[in-house]
């Protein structure tokens, strides 16, 4: 089950021709972003202020993860070693550099992963479901670090936890607000914003990983509040409004592979696109609403570039996938895929009781061909002579 995905379905998949990316000039955003980020650092301590900043091209710019700090050690400065003035100077650069909608996205992540340390502290092995994460992704986060650097980097968390608000990070790269490129990353478990600005004007915040368990919280004061809810909605709606034969087209399989994210072929994979294209009416709407809900995390000037390139590349060109009985009880998977944008979200089984059934959510934002500016940064190297390289 889900071998489309994997590259068993030729009839559902085709290919375009991906298209030199335009990039996104958004110089008011960008000023905005460097001034906040360059506040932040003069707001920091002495000692934090010297983890904060790396090269442009350090190697952790690309070393964001999914997983927990105690899996994947960070770098950076941490959230929980911050004074609350710091703390609010950090917010007031996320809320610079997101909307106002995707900042309480990334507050809301950093919240029910709060609630997922207290959980996991008062509940212990009891709170353990039977999805437990598998021995070689574990490993595979583990890879590079010493047996040192992973005990020093577990229970860190409020009340000597593993997840929690105290385990996000801020890295700076380069000489924000400089003309040489520069970027910013927020880092933490369920959560990674990169974003990358080129000679102050060209910005883009991709790629950009979300995700959360809980995603609806089930009990107590916040019972009820809800991440990723719209675009999970959307998306059924979308798939329960194709005919039969766009359905067929559509729905890659009934099982939502383990390895989605991360499969042996996920590059071969994403070079062609699967499931239907030709949305009309209504259909394309939800299609819409579901990419608003992650281009409308980004600032209204970079947000805009978004929404033209994805319009440019063609609506007809837009690939909508399933995986997954029609149930947002149970583990699904859904795709939206352009030569412009790809955004894929996968529900899967909660790793504690207390989460409820299937709610445990990845998502992901990304630009083909040019995450992290990539594609900007060699035309720009083409068109300007500099002794930096990418």
């Amino acid at each position: 089950m889900g071998t489309a995905l994997l590259g068993a379905a030729a009839p559902k998949s085709s290919s375009q021709t991906v298209l030199a990316v335009k990039p996104i000039i958004a110089p008011t955003t960008a000023k905005a972003i460097a001034d906040s980020a360059n506040a932040f650092a003069q707001a920091l301590r002495p000692d934090l202020r010297a983890k904060l900043r790396f090269g442009f091209n350090d190697p952790e710019r690309h070393d964001w993860h999914n997983l927990p700090n105690s899996r994947h050690p960070r770098k950076g400065v941490r959230m929980g070693e911050m004074s609350d003035a710091e703390r609010g100077a950090a917010h007031v650069l996320m809320q610079t550099m997101l909307s106002g909608q995707g900042y309480l996205k990334v507050a809301g992540i950093m919240q029910h992963d709060e609630l997922f340390n207290d959980r996991a502290i008062a509940g212990g092995p009891a709170e353990q479901t039977n999805a437990p994460i598998p021995a070689e992704v574990l490993e595979k986060a583990a890879r590079g670090f010493t047996p040192e650097e992973m005990r020093a980097a577990a229970k860190l968390g409020n009340h000597g936890g593993n997840f929690g608000a105290a385990l996000f990070f801020i890295d700076l790269f380069g000489d924000v607000g400089s003309p040489n490129p520069w970027g910013i990353q927020l880092d933490g478990h369920h959560l990674g914003v990169n974003l990358t600005v080129i000679d102050n004007r060209e910005v883009t915040l991709m790629p950009t990983f979300l995700g959360s368990e809980p995603a609806l919280i089930q009990t107590g004061p916040f019972g009820g509040s809800e991440l990723f809810g719209r675009e999970t909605r959307f998306a059924l709606e979308l798939l329960n409004s194709l005919s039969p034969e766009q359905r067929n087209k559509a729905v890659l399989g009934n099982e939502v592979p383990s390895d989605i994210f991360t499969g042996a072929e996920r590059g071969e994979q994403l070079k062609t696109f699967q499931g239907i294209a030709g949305l009309q009416d209504h259909q394309r709407e939800l299609a819409e609403w579901i990419i608003e809900e992650y281009v409308g995390t980004a600032p209204p000037e970079i947000a805009k570039g978004y929404r033209d390139a994805i319009r440019s590349a063609g609506f007809d060109n837009l690939h909508f996938a399933w995986i997954g009985p029609a149930d947002l009880t149970k583990e699904v998977y859904f795709r939206l895929h352009s030569s412009a944008i790809l955004i894929e979200l996968q529900k899967h089984e909660s790793l504690q009781r207390s989460s409820g059934p299937a709610n445990h959510i990845h998502s992901i934002m990304r630009t083909p061909a040019n995450d992290y500016g990539i594609d900007w940064m060699r035309q720009h190297h083409l068109e300007y002579d500099h002794t930096y390289h990418y």
